[in-house]
């Protein structure tokens, strides 16, 4: 019996072999994009004749396309777990992706140690699923540093999954390995915020206390404070903000005052609270004076961790990632840059979790194709 998913991975294999992209095959067969997208995730094989004009145009025959005894690749997990959103990418050696998608955050100060399993586990699941050979997994997650957190976790994953190898880390693991050059500090800014320094093969954390004890430097503290800054004005406490009519438009049209919507926001929580972000940075552009109060306060705390963290690892070379710096890095780097003129920071192209499958090949040994990281650039910007 025919595997599609291994038949699939030979299809997009011989494809990459031959240089050409799904719509050029497509276009070669005379069919769409998406049944070629179709053949190579598996979810639908090729009819008899696309199957003879595949073997013809691959040079090869057909039972050589057919046989799927065994996989044509070594496939692996990286999993980057934050505080907002849980990635999750099967992958081979030279950067092909095969799976990716998402899930809620696995931060176990955020959701406990058993929540953090689960979404682990729901990952793991629907990998192993459809890749019954994938044995080999790295996971880089936030609030794994902390107390008994990595232990716990790797307990309770061992004990469900006895024959998986999973190896664990904190997510700084996956930001240090995503950039293509060393670098000995980095940063990570989203809902959370946190600082690393990395010297002498020691990891050391600055920052990053949680939601309840940071006070600045984050997305949640941005939204805080935009919220209190409303709420302040409304109780006559502080002056008007461009960020009031914003805010009340945000979080419930309906409303015409923030107090109205208060139990939104406690509902809603911290995720929620960090989304409203933009609106912040929308009335500082439009020179908003308590606004650009806001964000001064919150990156004067993040130029106090990274002036910090790179004393103690030597340099001033910083890894910067985060949903903050992808939406506002500009305006983030000229702001510490003016606190220290000296930082220097390096923008990965991609997401952490091409660092956490880095990092996963590296924990188990295999050495990355020279191509590595344009395979996975492609693969990852395209929908697959």
């Amino acid at each position: 019996m025919i595997n599609i998913i291994l038949l699939g991975e030979k299809i997009r294999r011989y494809r990459k072999e031959l240089g050409i992209t799904q719509t050029e095959l497509a276009t070669k067969l005379n069919i769409s994009f998406q049944a070629v997208s179709n053949w190579e995730r598996g979810t639908a094989p090729p009819d008899l004749d696309n199957i003879v004009k595949l073997a013809d145009l691959f040079n090869v025959t057909i039972d050589g396309l057919l046989n799927t005894n065994q996989c044509t690749r070594s496939l692996y997990l990286g999993i980057d777990g934050g505080a907002t959103k849980t990635e999750f990418v099967v992958f081979s050696d030279d950067g092909c992706i095969y799976k990716k998608f998402k899930l809620s955050s696995s931060n176990p100060n955020d959701i406990g140690v058993d929540g953090c399993v689960s979404i682990l586990s729901q990952g793991i699941d629907a990998c192993i699923n459809e890749f019954p050979d994938l044995t080999k997994i790295f996971a880089g997650v936030s609030g794994l540093g902390a107390g008994n957190n990595k232990k716990e976790v790797s307990t309770l994953l061992s004990i469900k999954y006895p024959n998986l190898n999973i190896k664990l880390a904190t997510d700084a693991i996956n930001v240090f390995s995503s950039a293509d050059e060393p670098c000995s500090t980095a940063m990570i800014c989203g809902t959370g915020s946190v600082v690393f320094a990395r010297h002498n093969n020691t990891l050391t954390r600055v920052g990053g206390w949680g939601f309840h004890f940071d006070g600045a430097g984050s997305a949640y503290d941005i939204g805080r404070d935009a919220v209190s800054a409303c709420l302040s004005y409304e109780d006559g406490l502080s002056e008007y903000t461009k960020i009031y009519p914003l805010l009340c438009s945000a979080i419930d049209s309906r409303a015409n005052t923030v107090w109205e919507s208060i139990d939104v926001l406690y509902k809603k929580g911290k995720a929620y609270i960090a989304s409203l972000t933009p609106i912040v940075f929308k009335a500082a552009a439009a020179g908003d004076e308590i606004a650009n109060n806001i964000l001064k306060r919150n990156i004067d705390r993040l130029g106090k961790l990274l002036n910090k963290a790179t004393s103690i690892s030597g340099n001033r070379n910083v890894i910067a990632c985060g949903g903050l710096f992808e939406n506002y890095g500009d305006v983030l780097i000229k702001m510490l840059q003016e606190i220290n003129p000296e930082f220097i920071f390096i923008v990965p192209d991609l997401p952490p979790v091409y660092g956490a499958c880095k990092e996963c090949l590296f924990r188990f040994n295999v050495v990355p194709s020279d191509d590595f990281h344009k395979n996975f650039s492609n693969d990852y910007l395209r929908s697959l």
